[in-house]
């Protein structure tokens, strides 16, 4: 079974390594910084760890990671742990509306000019909530995401900003990194 902590053997490992150090680069000291599960956000929790940001995140690995390695602030988003996708899902209505953060960084399973897609209908509909209270969406995937869809439309592509223009097509293959960055 994969764990972030094997990262390394992960698909597109070096795309994914330079996609998290390019998302770091957004993030400014003071900021907070809302990641969501995946291999690609570990990458980029890791990229982040020490630096001067609060990082709240629902992903188990993520958050322990960042606690083992002393990280400052590190805001842990509770709720029932899934084993699954290593997360934890809380009363999204009790919760949504208290963690707030300058940049959300989310992945998906694919990436097209619709949108963003995920999977996992409990995990999409627990960071939509999520999504009113952050400054910008990026979505980190990684080219073997790009053009596919499939299960729920997660972010219409007009939510999510390239620098700070709406997605096209074109920026999303021009980029190895999908929206944003």
């Amino acid at each position: 079974q994969w764990s972030p902590m094997d990262s390394e053997q992960s698909v597109n490992f070096d795309e994914k390594s330079r996609i998290a150090i390019a998302a770091a680069k957004l993030c400014q000291p003071g900021q907070s910084i809302v990641i969501n599960c995946g291999s690609t956000a570990f990458l980029l929790g890791q990229h982040l760890c020490g630096m001067d940001v609060q990082v709240i995140t629902n992903y188990f690995p993520l958050a322990s990671y960042l606690i083992e390695h002393q990280h400052e602030r590190v805001l842990v988003i509770g709720g029932q742990y899934h084993r699954d996708q290593s997360i934890m899902l809380g009363a999204q209505d009790e919760l949504s509306g208290i963690y707030t953060g300058d940049w959300m960084f989310t992945s998906g399973k694919g990436l097209t000019e619709d949108g963003l897609y995920k999977i996992d209908m409990l995990t999409a509909m627990a960071e939509q909530k999520m999504l009113a209270n952050v400054g910008k969406l990026v979505a980190l995937v990684d080219s073997s995401k790009i053009g596919q869809r499939g299960g729920v439309l997660f972010s219409k592509a007009e939510q999510m900003e390239v620098d700070p223009s709406p997605i096209s097509t074109h920026a999303m293959r021009a980029t190895a990194i999908g929206c944003s960055i």
